[in-house]
């Protein structure tokens, strides 16, 4: 039997490929369009935003609820000794709020004994938040106590970093969750900024004018890390920045270990068509 069992929410944009490796259960965020509802893949919703044009409604994206929640954790009780429940930043989604609501419930629920579930705001989302999940999965294999590895994740979300730029910021806006962008919204909206994630909040992290202005301050921002123990890049469409970024980046880390992706329904629904971004896990002195 597993001794605990990491859980994450699918804006941790983990691929399949990954998954597979290791023993991460992913619980399902939702993306609502008008009739139309999205739960995984990211690429034909950005096909349908594409189509329908930058000024048509935005779709609206909802964290997985705490009846789903409470579900997963009910299912675990017999296949572990506990869970290690890590979500996306509680800045830009309601999946951390929820889950600690789902484990009150289940606890103050069950019989037959404590099963012990810790909740860890990740302070990150995408590849940001699945570099940690996958890490964290990883550090269960060490047979690690729930306590040590909570300890352990809490270090590790200071180590997530991710920036990105997008053609439009409608739907993070449209979010309400980024409340640091709102008040300069009408400028930005004719630039292209490099945009981070901060403590768990979208900021600025650079005021770039154009998108290859955004693409290097991209890779510098790359370049400015001592150590990279992993990388994502996340693209919705932007084929050619990304090959422009994959031949400077190939210059500091080797190539073949970027993991070049696209990044599920709910961060597509956030970036819009033609977001590029990068979720760095920095490597260990």
């Amino acid at each position: 039997m597993p001794h605990i069992r990491i859980v994450t929410d699918s804006a941790c944009d983990i691929p399949d490929s990954l998954l597979g490796q290791l023993d991460v259960t992913v619980v399902p965020c939702s993306v609502r369009w008008g009739d139309a509802l999205f739960l995984e893949a990211g690429e034909p919703l950005v096909a349908a935003l594409r189509a329908a044009g930058a000024l048509s409604p935005r779709p609206g994206v909802e964290a997985p609820s705490v009846e789903q929640l409470t579900q997963v954790y009910r299912q675990m009780r017999d296949t572990c000794d506990g869970v290690l429940s890590i979500h996306t930043s509680s800045k830009l989604s309601d999946a951390y709020a929820n889950a600690l609501l789902a484990k009150e419930a289940f606890s103050r629920g069950m019989g037959g004994g404590p099963f012990p579930i810790a909740v860890v705001d990740s302070l990150s989302i995408s590849m940001g938040l699945g570099w940690l999940a996958l890490s964290m999965a990883q550090a269960v294999e060490a047979k690690l106590n729930l306590q040590k590895l909570t300890s352990m994740a809490n270090r590790l979300a200071g180590q997530v970093h991710v920036a990105f730029y997008a053609d439009s910021l409608l739907g993070l806006l449209k979010t309400g969750r980024v409340p640091r962008l709102e008040p300069h919204a009408g400028g930005l909206a004719s630039s292209k900024p490099l945009l981070h994630v901060d403590e768990g909040h979208v900021v600025v992290y650079e005021r770039t004018r154009t998108r290859p202005k955004a693409r290097d301050a991209l890779y510098n921002f790359v370049e400015d890390f001592p150590k990279i123990g992993e990388i994502a890049v996340l693209h919705t469409g932007a084929s050619l920045d990304v090959e422009h970024l994959m031949t400077r980046i190939g210059a500091i880390y080797p190539r073949e270990r970027v993991l070049i992706m696209h990044p599920g329904a709910a961060v597509s629904a956030w970036l819009g068509p033609d977001a590029v971004g990068v979720a760095v896990l920095e490597g260990e002195e």
